[in-house]
């Protein structure tokens, strides 16, 4: 869910726009700083983030945003969340990807993928196949990068269908309750 491969992500970040939604990558890199600045006010950037960049922001009212800040308030929390991009970029991990040269995916792979997210440009997800030999792959428009939070009966149905081994359906094709 909105998680690009690293070979497609490699590419499309070295485009202008791409490089320009990524920037919060870069910010992670330097030591304390994105722990401290997440963290003031009983991380209220984290709920800020997850409020800001969403579509519907009615799936995230303010009991839900406590959740998420309460978890990245924990002691710890903050640097966990940031130091997969710092092992990513400072701890050669995208380097030691693409020494290994992107062997192909051979597990069945379901990707859902929020048209409007902010931070990943569509984009991120052409060319996939090239590396995912048996993978499903589903928009939602008007969704954000917080896919499962917008859409939930959606991605459900989705997965629930890919699990049971059933045709995964499009967005579009899902009935959706009204609430």
């Amino acid at each position: 869910m909105n998680v690009p491969h690293p070979a497609v992500m490699e590419r499309v970040i070295r485009t202008p726009r791409q490089l320009l939604r990524s920037w919060y990558v870069l910010f992670f890199q330097i030591p304390r700083v994105p722990e401290w600045v997440m963290g003031l006010d009983h991380a209220r950037a984290i709920g800020d983030a997850f409020r800001n960049m969403a579509v519907n922001k009615q799936r995230f009212p303010d009991a839900v945003i406590d959740v998420y800040r309460d978890n990245a308030a924990t002691p710890g929390a903050l640097a966990a969340m940031v130091n997969y991009y710092r092992a990513l970029v400072r701890g050669g991990g995208a380097d030691r990807q693409r020494r290994l040269g992107y062997p192909p995916i051979e597990t069945p792979t379901l990707m859902i993928w929020g048209e409007r997210d902010a931070a990943l440009a569509k984009q991120t997800t052409y060319g996939t196949d090239a590396y995912v030999r048996d993978l499903t792959l589903r928009y939602l428009p008007d969704v954000s990068h917080w896919v499962q939070q917008e859409a939930p009966t959606v991605v459900n149905a989705m997965v629930a269908a890919w699990l049971t081994g059933q045709a995964v359906p499009e967005a579009g094709a899902v009935t959706v309750a009204a609430a």
